[in-house]
């Protein structure tokens, strides 16, 4: 039996009165698209600015979002509400309200890459495509049941209220200008199609 399943990175709009609809460039890539269990597989996420502008790229907690499962995206489909919705599943949660909202100021022209792994592997009796916090301890994951493809994009929401808890780094603070736009909004990535095979048995 053969699935699908959808991943996406996005991004959307500069709250100065400029639009950052189409500033915001965001592309994804994997290093290997078949898989069976047990095999890595490493996504690199590019965003581009085609403007000056500012934006929210992760939390002072936790670190860089791009950098986690939970910016990925499937497109609906079961086994669960949640992967229907198009959602990874959790298994791991985090709670506090001093959370801060690290920002990235950039140049028209300027890039940030990040990269994050995922492993195919069991847990709780079940297969899944997992992004994890520790080897005891999986974040999220979607469920694969081999064969299948999983279809997948990135995807990025910023909110305005979100720059006013915001934390710079040193080196950023020196960058800093209240000229430049927030970019406020949502946008994705490409897709990728993972294929997922039964490993050989013995």
């Amino acid at each position: 039996m053969l699935g699908t399943i959808v991943l996406t990175v996005a991004l959307s709009c500069l709250t100065t009165g400029a639009s950052a609809e189409d500033h915001l460039q965001i592309s994804l890539r994997a290093d290997r698209t078949e898989l069976i269990e047990g095999d890595v597989v490493v996504f690199t996420t590019t965003l581009r600015a085609d403007e000056k502008m500012r934006v929210v790229v992760g939390t002072n907690d936790r670190g860089p979002m791009f950098q986690r499962g939970s910016v990925f995206k499937v497109r609906p489909r079961w086994p669960n509400e949640m992967q229907r919705r198009g959602n990874p599943e959790f298994f791991l949660g985090f709670c506090g309200t001093g959370v801060r909202f690290v920002v990235r100021e950039l140049d028209a022209g300027e890039s940030l890459t990040y990269s994050t792994s995922a492993v195919v592997r069991e847990y709780l009796g079940r297969l899944y495509l997992l992004w994890e916090y520790s080897e005891d301890s999986p974040l999220c994951g979607f469920r694969v049941e081999p064969p299948c493809k999983l279809v997948l994009r990135v995807q990025h929401r910023v909110s305005a209220e979100w720059y006013e808890r915001t934390v710079w780094s040193e080196e950023l603070d020196a960058r800093a200008s209240e000229e430049v736009p927030n970019w406020v909004g949502l946008t994705s990535s490409n897709e990728l199609t993972l294929q997922f095979e039964r490993g050989i048995e013995e």
